[in-house]
């Protein structure tokens, strides 16, 4: 097989079909067979140039669980770049999702980092700590564990509970918090609460 570049300023190409980027631009490399029978097979290479600085912004977001979302803004260094990849990601599927334009949709209430991350050969990073706030518009489901009604299990679940048990004080329905699943509210769900939180389950 006999591979040749059509452009050598933008993308050498070996013997061996592996290719060399060397400038900016578009071209083409084509391979033919080495009995020379005219026949070749085209493939449009693409260099673009690498990014030397990656940021998004907001560095931070805050959004109600199952309202609107928002998206987060990439910028690149040299502004020269016109054209380039990312890929988003989230650490908590459960809190936000990410599309691959870094539009950010909210779920439910909890925090996710989001980070855009650079195709080419830096890898480059950037990240927005998005915060997901319980909804007030949004009715929240009956949810073991949850006696202040917020939408999550959470400390604040447990001094709930706490100061129930101590003092009677009763600020919320407190089926939820009947975690145990037996009864009354003791410290067997206190401890079940603490379970909840700690395991995920």
């Amino acid at each position: 097989m006999i591979w040749f570049s059509l452009d050598e300023s933008i993308v050498k190409v070996g013997d061996d079909g592996i290719l060399t980027p060397v400038g900016v631009g578009s071209t083409r490399v084509a391979v033919s067979p080495s009995g020379g029978t005219g026949f070749q097979v085209l493939c449009e290479v693409n260099v673009y140039e690498q990014i030397a600085e990656l940021s998004v912004s907001p560095t931070t977001m805050q959004l109600l669980a199952g309202g609107e979302g928002s998206v987060i803004i990439s910028t690149v260094l040299p502004q020269s770049i016109e054209r380039y990849q990312l890929d988003w990601t989230r650490d908590n599927e459960a809190v936000a999702q990410v599309t691959n334009t870094g539009y950010v949709m909210p779920l439910t209430p909890g925090q996710a980092v989001i980070t855009a991350t650079s195709r080419d050969g830096q890898k480059l990073t950037a990240s927005c700590a998005v915060e997901v706030l319980p909804n007030p518009d949004i009715i929240p489901k009956n949810i073991i564990g949850d006696a202040t009604e917020d939408g999550i299990v959470d400390h604040q679940d447990i001094a709930s509970v706490a100061e129930y048990m101590i003092n009677g004080n009763r600020c919320n329905n407190m089926v939820n918090a009947n975690a145990d699943l037996q009864g009354g509210i003791d410290l067997h769900d206190l401890t079940a609460i603490i379970n909840i939180i700690v395991k995920g389950k």
